[in-house]
């Protein structure tokens, strides 16, 4: 498994163990007595700070990894575009555009 992949599964388990930990301290909250109200509602704010964070984090890693991809196409394009002024055909570039 690559360092990125490691990453990404525990931002996913994290992400999977934070919102287990609002639904329970949710259903905690309905059924708390009057000394446990505050306990359970600042369960709940930290634990949905803690969701929008890793949600972020996910959205940047995400929108990281578009422009990577298109990075790379922009190159594979342009250095297809210099095999043309080469003894390649155009019917294999467009292949290998398409691909």
């Amino acid at each position: 498994m690559r360092k990125t992949e490691k990453i990404d599964a525990e931002l996913v388990e994290c992400i999977l163990k934070t919102k287990n930990e609002l639904n329970i301290a949710s259903k905690n909250f309905e059924q708390a007595d009057n000394e446990l109200i505050d306990y359970y509602l600042y369960q709940i704010k930290a634990n949905k700070a803690k969701l929008d964070y890793l949600i972020k984090e996910v959205k940047k890693k995400g929108e990281a990894a578009k422009v990577a991809v298109r990075n790379i196409r922009r190159d594979a394009n342009d250095m297809l575009k210099k095999l043309g002024k080469t003894d390649v055909s155009e019917d294999e570039i467009a292949e290998l555009e398409d691909s």
